[in-house]
């Protein structure tokens, strides 16, 4: 699969450079009932331009790697082709026109076979690309051409110009000459192996944390095309990317797709991404154990320690279990709502409720001393571990959109337009929330490498 290909695979890895670098703890695992929000699909919209210099340089690489070779028509004529300037290319929506100078020699069969017409010609091909169950539909004709220089045939010593007979060999055989070049680009440009290889690509996380337990997987949904457009200065490709991804410590079974391709008549520049988090519980609650498990807190006589934590999640709300001793002999339990707060663009914890269990009656000092331990500290502890990330896609995303180089030539610009958090819910000992956002998305492609285009001779 080629660079340009999986340009906006790309994309999700810079986006979702979170930073993570905890260890986790195993826990115990309990039946929960409580289902998990739904997977959000994303589509990425972006603009590819692409120089008219260097679209060129491609569109001479192509065509010389596929029509160099000549056609032969009906084992009866033929036609063997060299490119002879600069190729000139234009579009309109889903038609790419296409004007090639080529230098011309026909070689007819049977009795003249030993006789050569030669000659410069201006053709004008027009390709119509459609896509129809996956499958890549593709129609060239022959428009127009025009002899630059005129048709001849060696005969006695002599150039004899012999344009008649030269324009009814084109006129015959211009339909075998288009089919041709059909066939080429059907077997250059199959969608199936840009299936296969997507798919393959995808197998792997797009991301890993420095210490390999979180990891961020995507699986492709669809990617199409919209309407193509040439300006005076380069050629734009919107292409639109459809898929779903999530943060997480394995690949989830359910994030497996069968990739499709279309191609669209509207095109829309802003880009809705969405990712789902299914952090781990045991990872938020080892961050907690390194900083809170077995110190002492409080002063004087209202002093306690903490021996062992233990989180949980149902649902809606966050349950934090501690093992106390000193002011306090027994077990505390903590509980909050997390809630997203999109004036401050953050996740905090609400409805904070704090009740002792299996232990002597608890003085009314401690508790306090406890309470505003576990509202201060304990809390800012798991809102400020789940906000970095937060804040780090943030800010890789406002990175990435400044015109960082993705791929080498490839370079990206853009802005970030909103982003909000929805579905809180924990279930099966993980945290699910849905990071939404909004973006408009350019690509420039300042240099195209010709030789990792999938082109292969016959």
């Amino acid at each position: 699969m080629n660079k340009f290909q999986i340009l906006t695979f790309l994309i999700l890895l810079i986006i979702l450079n979170i930073q993570c670098s905890k260890k986790m703890s195993p826990t115990e695992s309990t039946d929960n009932p409580i289902s998990a929000p739904s997977l959000p699909a994303s589509n990425l919209n972006l603009t590819v331009h692409i120089s008219k210099n260097e679209l060129n340089g491609t569109i001479n690489y192509i065509v010389n790697e596929l029509f160099n070779e000549g056609f032969t028509i009906e084992d009866e004529v033929s036609i063997h082709t060299t490119i002879s300037g600069l190729i000139d290319m234009q579009t309109i929506n889903n038609q790419i026109n296409t004007t090639i100078p080529l230098q011309v020699e026909i070689t007819p069969g049977g009795l003249f076979k030993s006789n050569k017409f030669k000659g410069v010609i201006s053709v004008q091909f027009a390709t119509s690309i459609e896509i129809f169950q996956d499958q890549l539909l593709n129609k060239t004709e022959l428009i127009d051409y025009k002899w630059i220089s005129k048709p001849v045939v060696k005969f006695l010593g002599m150039n004899v110009p012999i344009e008649p007979i030269a324009n009814f060999i084109i006129k015959k055989y211009k339909t075998g000459i288009c089919e041709s070049i059909d066939q080429s680009i059907q077997k250059n440009f199959n969608l199936n192996s840009v299936k296969i290889a997507a798919q393959k690509f995808f197998t792997k996380p797009l991301y890993s944390t420095e210490d390999s337990i979180i990891h961020v997987f995507a699986s492709p949904l669809e990617l199409a095309i919209g309407p193509m457009k040439m300006t005076p200065f380069d050629l734009q490709i919107p292409v639109i990317f459809y898929f779903e991804s999530v943060i997480a410590e394995s690949k989830p079974q359910d994030l497996f797709n069968d990739p499709t391709f279309s191609i669209r008549p509207f095109f829309d520049n802003t880009s809705s991404f969405a990712i789902q988090s299914r952090l781990p519980i045991p990872y938020i609650e080892q961050i907690l154990r390194e900083q809170i498990e077995n110190q002492t807190f409080g002063n004087g006589k209202s002093t306690f320690t903490v021996h062992k934590i233990a989180m949980s999640g149902i649902d809606k709300k966050l349950t934090i279990a501690m093992d106390l001793s000193g002011g306090y002999n027994g077990k505390m339990e903590l509980s909050f709502d997390p809630v997203y707060e999109k004036a401050d663009q953050k996740i905090k914890l609400e409805n904070f409720k704090l009740k002792a269990f299996g232990g002597i009656k608890i003085k009314k000092i401690i508790f306090s001393v406890i309470k505003v331990f576990a509202q201060n500290k304990l809390k800012k502890i798991v809102e400020d571990q789940i906000n970095s990330n937060l804040q780090n896609y943030l800010t890789n995303i406002q990175k990435m959109l400044s015109g960082t180089e993705i791929i080498p030539g490839v370079f990206m610009t853009g802005q970030l337009m909103d982003y909000e958090i929805k579905d809180i819910r924990f279930y099966n000992f993980r945290m699910y929330f849905n990071i939404t956002s909004s973006l408009i998305m350019n690509a420039e492609v300042r240099h195209i490498d010709n030789s990792k285009l999938i082109l292969r001779k016959s």
